[in-house]
């Protein structure tokens, strides 16, 4: 640590939050490097254990405490910098699961005068991120001793730079593969400030130097970042591709802005036709032909073919060394458009060069592609990052990205040849441009994007094909699903629905340590209702007892989510419709997840409700929607029984209630003159409540009627009470709040009432209500409630028996409460039978 500036009160700031127990820090060692006045020293820098030294030395200080100290990782900062105790955790798991890297670097936690505190998610190292823009990419690196001492250690000569100088004498030794990130914020400190740094520019000119550009100038800008000229003497050819396809007034102006606004010399245009059919595109391009130009030319299809197969055409007809895919929509407004992109094209470790994009109003469309984002990928643009400091400097800073637009997309002609151009089979047209990066660069080649290109983009009337880009997208996933999982010019913390935006469920994202302690299980309810708290109850309750790494998510998450989170264990409930089926098709296909289906009930019917399917449909359904699951789940041994012949792997697990709240609930009874008896249900129970019409009207006179749900306008005027349904955590309170002393089950016969689970009773018993029901619901054996058929006769004559003898009424209920308290909530023995399920044992 290093205090320059006379603050030994940010000394104490920092050694205050590198306090910790945990075990990957018991060894952490601080030295203090300050250039205090000995003879007019301040009692606590007195205090301090110090040594001499000053901003020019501390170069050659450290590297004397390297050689004698055996400490395998060192890291500089100022003081005032704060740790945080995640971050350094994280940092500290990495190097122990990475011993052989150069070094590691984490993320950090930036703060602005003006606009507070960000969080600055970084991408995984790039290159040439780290040349444009050292001051946000090279502070606070932990470095291996053993590597750092290989290389000469720190250069007392660059003392503004000696991390970005250590930094580019690793790369010049192992390569730009050793340097791990740690995806945690790691470090508290103020933004970078753009400012001249004489010793970041002259350590970028020695390294390019090193690395053979004899001739490369490097150019501060006004941002504090650099622009790097490579000094290349080559001038290939460079053969521009643009397609048209009977769009002459979209075609006429991109050629015309090329050959106005270009001054690099030695370029082709050919111009590749899709079957033009109007009389107007093909006597042009006709006139073109003839003209036998060098500079122009045009190469005819006489029949349709996929954008993908036009351009591989294309790319074997051009002449040049370089290929430039660019959009016919696209316009030239800038002189050393080509000059920009071969600056980094003719690198030999370069295979991609993409550029900026503009509107025709000089809005960023393009600056880069994300992949994952929105479930397949996206560009970067303006408006995703004006929101913050941290990120908006990425739109003037060459970088590497995973994939850039084909909207202006430069490649050497030999690295095309080796991807085997375009794949005309799986991406006839969309995400060709990304298939065709990520191919370049796993064959070993930075794909790189520069904000010094700049093309402009007019709006074009794109009309999807849905079922193109579904088949595109699947594609997609099922070759390039790691990247989108994972972009390395990303970052997990981010959101993969709102780009450069932190992810706003942390629990799907934050896995701070490298090993998996505890089994990561993604559970996703249908709703909110005892339904799908069937499952996220006892998910909670895995968790609170150290069983599993939950995860609840009520809506379904796209594949790339799921494998960005890696799962063990996907448990799924909700409607068996074609993208269900398609979800656990694909959760089967490209994660190596267990998947367990929980049907909480029998689906609908057209006997039941007149827009469902007739039962036969959904019996076929349900065979071939749950073919690809590991397993069903259902809570009784009548639904099992149902589904017998839908799938070879049915259990039953009963439902229970989550100890909390259920076992704490406190309801009132015999609050009013006449008792209080209730029905409770959801619209789709309106059936059951209309078994009791007359009898609701019958004892109008001797009860108070409660409703929580819904209820018929002619039912209306015999209610006392009618309440909103409830749902979620609200719902246990409010049903105790009823503070019923009888509540009904009415259940009309179908097989979805008789194959259902009981947990509306145990619910109701958890309040203390005594219960009346419908004689075919599959009940427990020993649980204390009344049953009676289906006719209004029965129904009165027990509600009578119920009301007549409140005594023997309020001791049903608490009879009824205590079976659930003792043989009905979710207790530790009850959960190994999911934890079991879930986890294949």
């Amino acid at each position: 640590m290093s205090d320059f500036n006379q603050h030994p009160e940010s000394v104490l700031t920092t050694l205050q939050s590198l306090a910790s127990d945990a075990q990957p820090l018991e060894k952490l060692k601080v030295f203090l490097l300050a250039d205090y006045d000995k003879d007019q020293q301040t009692q606590l820098q007195a205090q301090l254990p110090w040594l001499a030294a000053c901003l020019e030395s501390r170069g050659s200080v450290i590297n004397e405490l390297m050689q004698d100290n055996d400490h395998d990782w060192w890291i500089l900062v100022d003081a005032g910098t704060t740790f945080t105790s995640s971050g350094l955790l994280c940092a500290a798991m990495a190097m122990i699961d990475a011993p052989q890297a150069c070094a590691v670097f984490g993320d950090e936690v930036t703060l602005h005068a003006q606009a507070g505190a960000h969080l600055a998610f970084r991408p995984d190292f790039s290159l040439d991120y780290l040349l444009a823009c050292p001051a946000a990419t090279s502070r606070n690196w932990l470095f291996n001793r053993e590597k750092a001492l290989a290389v000469g250690g720190f250069d007392s000569g660059h003392a503004h730079a000696i991390e970005l100088d250590l930094i580019l004498r690793m790369i010049e030794d192992s390569g730009f593969t050793e340097f791990v990130h740690s995806p945690e914020p790691m470090i508290i400190s103020p933004l970078w400030q753009a400012q001249d740094n004489y010793d970041q520019a002259r350590t970028i000119q020695r390294h390019l130097h090193t690395r053979g550009y004899a001739g490369s100038q490097v150019n501060a800008l006004e941002s504090g970042h650099y622009r790097i000229e490579y000094g290349h003497a080559d001038q290939p050819l460079v053969s521009i591709l643009v397609t048209s396809q009977d769009q002459l007034q979209t075609l006429l102006p991109c050629v015309e802005s090329i050959l106005e606004n270009t001054t690099y010399p030695f370029y082709e245009i050919l111009i590749c036709d899709n079957n033009s059919q109007s009389a107007e595109t093909t006597e042009w391009l006709a006139t073109i032909d003839s003209m036998q130009s060098e500079r122009i030319r045009v190469l005819r299809n006489d029949e349709t073919v996929s954008p993908s197969a036009l351009l591989n055409a294309a790319a074997s007809y051009a002449l040049g060394d370089y290929l430039l895919k660019l959009d016919s929509h696209g316009l030239i407004i800038q002189k050393d458009w080509i000059d920009h992109l071969l600056n980094h094209a003719l690198r030999p470790e370069v295979g991609v060069v993409g550029a900026k994009i503009i509107s025709t109003e000089g809005n960023v469309v393009g600056a880069g592609i994300i992949l994952g984002l929105n479930g397949t990928a996206g560009a970067v643009t303006a408006s995703a990052v004006a929101a913050s400091p941290v990120y908006v400097q990425r739109l003037e800073t060459d970088q590497n990205y995973s994939a850039v637009s084909g909207s202006c997309l430069m490649i050497r002609k030999s690295v095309h040849d080796q991807v085997q151009g375009l794949d005309e089979h799986l991406f006839p047209a969309q995400f060709n441009d990304v298939d065709l990066c990520l191919k370049a660069r796993s064959a070993g080649h930075l794909v790189v994007w520069t904000p010094h290109a700049i093309v402009a983009l007019r709006p074009s009337e794109v009309q999807h094909n849905a079922e193109a880009m579904d088949f595109a997208a699947r594609a997609l996933s099922h070759r390039w699903l790691h990247y989108m999982a994972w972009d390395p010019a990303y970052n997990k913390n981010l959101s993969l629905t709102d780009s450069f935006v932190t992810q706003s469920n942390q629990a799907l994202s934050w896995r701070p340590l490298v090993h998996r302690p505890l089994p990561v299980v993604l559970v996703q309810p249908c709703n909110h209702s005892a339904a799908g708290n069937r499952i996220a109850a006892t998910l909670q309750s895995l968790c609170s007892e150290r069983e599993a790494d939950g995860v609840l998510s009520y809506t379904a998450l796209p594949l790339v989510e799921v494998a960005r989170l890696s799962p063990d264990s996907v448990v799924i409930q909700g409607q068996i419709d074609e993208s269900l089926i398609a979800s656990i098709s694909a959760i089967k296909d490209h994660t190596n997840a267990w998947v367990a289906y929980d049907l909480p009930e029998f689906p609908s019917y057209a006997e039941v409700d007149k827009t469902a399917a007739p039962l036969a449909t959904v019996q076929a359904s349900l065979r071939h929607g749950l073919a690809r699951a590991d397993l069903i789940t259902v809570p009784t041994s009548a639904l099992a029984q149902l589904l017998e012949d839908s799938h070879p792997n049915v259990q039953v697990i009963e439902t229970r209630l989550a100890p909390a709240p259920w076992s704490t609930l406190h309801s009132e009874h015999r609050t009013r003159s006449k008792p209080r008896v209730g029905w409770v249900g959801k619209a789709s129970e309106l059936g059951n409540l209309l078994i009791l019409s007359e009898v609701i009207k019958a004892l109008a006179d001797r009860v108070e009627w409660v409703i929580m749900g819904p209820c018929t306008r002619w039912l209306r005027p015999y209610i006392h009470e009618l309440r909103s349904p409830v749902e979620g955590a609200l719902f246990p309170q409010a049903l105790a709040s009823l503070n019923l002393d009888l509540v009904l089950a009415p259940a009309e016969s179908n097989l979805i009432n008789t194959s259902k689970s009981p947990v509306a009773l145990l619910e109701f018993g958890a309040c203390g209500f005594a219960v009346i029901c419908s004689d075919l619901l599959s009940i427990p054996e020993g649980l204390p409630v009344t049953r009676v058929e289906n006719s209004t006769a029965a129904w009165i004559g027990a509600i009578k028996q119920h009301i007549d003898q409140m005594d023997e009424c309020t001791r049903k209920g608490e009879a009824l409460k205590q079976k659930v308290m003792d043989s009905w909530m979710l207790t530790t023995d009850h959960l190994q039978d999911w934890h079991t399920a879930w986890l294949k044992g």
